[in-house]
């Protein structure tokens, strides 16, 4: 997949005659590493986790990404979401959580 994008790009930049960014030693390309190492190793973690739990845990647990979206942008962007995506995030975290309130409901 890598050499399938690079090679897209590396056509793409050719075709519309752009120029390629020139590589220095700026902080914006540290932060730049920094954010694809954590990508990658989220990415890695994550994958990994997948395999010891159910498909549809996993699903649900996988849209748990926009709840801690939101909550980080409160914390670190002092955003302010809407009602919608509170909402949202209300949705989200109950569907997460049916899977394992269910079954103890069922046992009494």
């Amino acid at each position: 997949m890598w050499s399938v994008g690079l090679l897209a790009n590396l056509v793409m930049a050719l075709l519309f005659s752009r120029s390629f960014p020139t590589i220095s030693m700026d902080i914006e390309w540290v932060y730049l590493i920094i954010f694809a190492v954590s990508s990658l190793v989220a990415s890695w973690t994550f994958v990994r986790g997948l395999k010891l739990v159910e498909a549809g845990v996993a699903g649900i647990l996988g849209l748990l990404e926009i709840v801690f979206a939101v909550l980080f942008g409160i914390l670190f962007f002092h955003e302010r979401p809407g009602i919608i995506a509170l909402i949202g995030m209300a949705v989200i975290v109950v569907a997460a959580s049916l899977p394992y309130v269910r079954p103890k409901a069922s046992k009494v």
